[in-house]
């Protein structure tokens, strides 16, 4: 299913819809209860499995920063497009002289 967020077009595949409801704060007071699941998020070359909520009528269509993360990728807001983000750090393992 491909949905607009903005200037971005997301492929979403749902893969456990609704499992279960979840309690949101809105920024200006009020709480709402929406179904949360889990999907395949995937935006051009970036891709990523993530929890999503489901919008009722009248919500907004937001791309979240942990989907951001899970694609590794930033807004280039000039270009109003994802671009990749870089390297993803990673720990190593020290020996400790052994």
């Amino acid at each position: 299913m491909a949905t607009a967020m903005g200037v971005f077009t997301v492929d979403l595949r749902v893969t456990r819809p609704g499992h279960r409801d979840q309690l949101f704060v809105m920024a200006n007071g009020p709480y709402v209860t929406r179904h949360v699941g889990i999907a395949v998020i995937e935006c051009g070359e970036f891709k990523t499995v993530d929890e999503v909520v489901f919008a009722q009528p009248g919500d907004l269509s937001l791309l979240g920063a942990r989907t951001l993360e899970g694609f590794n990728a930033r807004v280039d807001s000039r270009k109003k497009r994802l671009i990749a983000a870089g390297p993803v750090p990673a720990a190593g393992v020290r020996s400790h002289g052994r």
